[in-house]
């Protein structure tokens, strides 16, 4: 049997290798330790599917949609000998930014120094559970990293904004 290798980099020549995660085109090159190798590959979002004929490089498009990957190829040496266990990559495409809700906040009119907000984030189809970041905000200041519950102490008299941004693995902020 042959033995085939992935090798993956990005459009701009990064190579991402192993990695689980990228938010661009991937181009994937595939290789054979035997001479005179022709491939087969398969990609599939949740299951398998069955593999067809494909050549290096194999160019992963960005616009497959939101998703975690798996993509799978495998070497056939001159002689028609297919190798049993073909390489496989997952790939996590996400160009969504999660949404970010507030579940737990002060009344809008209250008479405290100090108040505490919960908040979660969601990014349903692309993880789960789902994994972000946040940065919180107060009035003007800068937004700053920041986890739920999260407690604001010595406020001072008048009105007050808070504001809560999500950020997923990938980098993608909501902006909402």
């Amino acid at each position: 049997a042959s033995t085939g290798l992935i090798s993956v980099t990005t459009p701009d020549g990064t190579d991402v290798t192993g990695k689980k995660a990228t938010n661009q085109e991937l181009k994937v090159t595939l290789s054979c330790s035997k001479t005179n190798c022709t491939y087969e590959c398969a990609a599939s979002k949740g299951g398998e599917s069955a593999f067809g004929v494909c050549s290096s490089p194999v160019d992963l498009p960005f616009a497959m949609g939101d998703g975690l990957y798996t993509f799978r190829a495998r070497a056939k040496d001159a002689y028609g000998n297919v190798d049993a266990t073909p390489a496989e990559l997952s790939i996590l495409f996400d160009k969504t930014a999660p949404d970010t809700a507030i579940n737990a906040h002060p009344p809008a009119v209250f008479n405290l120094k100090a108040a505490a907000f919960g908040f979660t984030c969601s990014e349903p189809g692309v993880l789960t559970p789902e994994v972000c970041e946040f940065f919180c905000q107060l009035d003007v200041g800068t937004p700053a990293p920041c986890t739920s519950p999260h407690a604001i102490a010595n406020l001072g008299d008048g009105t007050h904004a808070f504001a809560v941004a999500a950020r997923d693995l990938l980098g993608n902020t909501d902006a909402t």
